[in-house]
């Protein structure tokens, strides 16, 4: 329920910054890289004025990389464009100052399948004739398998209530 109201809350303080949806600030490590996204993030993105394409983004980063992100300036933009699919930023702007951490995201622990689990995934997989298909096909049903939760068996027990 939450994520799909989260656009609605959210888009106001994004059009007031001049992003008409989060994706560039949502996705910015995506966008720059790793090593970049750590030392500057997304601030403000002003329109063209008259009729100029693209317009200004404002970014603010770590002093330390505020030299480094000016000579790349030429690909970040590059990189953003094509993540928008036009010319939507023209310019960065810097502004030097502290950037907020980000945090890792966090990673799922992988899970061994079950004996029940593997001979399921197998009978999938039969009709695959050619190996190398096969094992990509094998490898994929192993990854979305041990993402769900293991499945509980029936025991003799009746489950009590604490």
């Amino acid at each position: 329920m939450l994520a799909a109201a989260l656009p609605r809350l959210t888009s106001r303080v994004f059009q007031k910054r001049g992003f008409g949806e989060a994706a560039a600030v949502v996705h910015w490590p995506a966008i720059v890289g790793a090593t970049l996204a750590e030392a500057s993030c997304p601030e403000r993105l002003a329109a063209a004025r008259g009729g100029e394409v693209g317009g200004t983004l404002t970014v603010r980063v770590r002093p330390a990389f505020a030299l480094e992100l000016q000579h790349l300036a030429p690909a970040v933009i590059e990189r953003i464009n094509s993540f928008y699919g036009h010319r939507k930023v023209a310019r960065l702007r810097l502004v030097q100052g502290p950037v907020p951490e980000r945090k890792a995201p966090r990673q799922r622990g992988s899970r061994s399948l079950t004996p029940a689990e593997e001979a399921e995934l197998a009978a999938l997989i039969a009709g695959a004739d050619d190996a190398p298909v096969k094992a990509a096909l094998a490898a994929l049903g192993r990854s979305l398998i041990a993402a769900r939760p293991a499945s509980v068996e029936a025991s003799d027990e009746p489950v009590r209530n604490s």
